[in-house]
Order: structure tokens, then sequence, then C-alpha cells
């Protein structure tokens, strides 16, 4: 009893679509943080949020796997969190 082609495609494509769709909601709520005034903190606060996970996570990733191929990008991010 396992998977045939069809349903493995059909799988792979609601994967990539559940993705996408999120990344364009993201998109959406940020606009609309930047359209509406009383919305722009609160934009402010969900960058700096997604951009700590982010990091933590990227340095977690350096350190279990002992590579320093993403820490260039630790400086910008860092930059970007000070701004914020």
């Amino acid at each position: 009893m396992g998977f045939d082609g069809n349903k493995l495609f059909f799988i792979a494509i609601l994967e990539i679509l559940s993705a996408v769709l999120f990344l364009v909601a993201f998109a959406v709520f940020f606009l609309t943080c930047l359209v509406r005034k009383h919305r722009v903190l609160l934009g402010l606060t969900t960058e700096f949020l997604l951009l700590v996970i982010v990091t933590v996570v990227r340095v977690a990733a350096m350190i279990s796997v002992h590579s320093s191929v993403t820490a260039k990008l630790l400086l910008p991010e860092g930059v970007l969190a000070a701004l914020l």
C-alpha cells in the first residue's frame, strides 16, 4: 500500500503551493502594515520577530554542521536588527 506517481506529484504540488501562499500572506500582511498608519508598529514588531527566528535557526544550523558558510549573512541581519 504505497503512493503511486500521481499522488506523489499532487502532494509535491500542494507543498509548493502552500509555501508560496505562506510567503504571499506575509507580503500582504507587511503591505497592509505599511499602508495603515496604526499598524506600522505591528509590522515592525513582526519583522523583528521573524528576523530573530531566522537568525537563531541559522546559527543553530551552523553549529550543528560545523559550517561557517552563512556566517557572512549574520552581519547584515545584525545591522537590520539594530535599525529596527
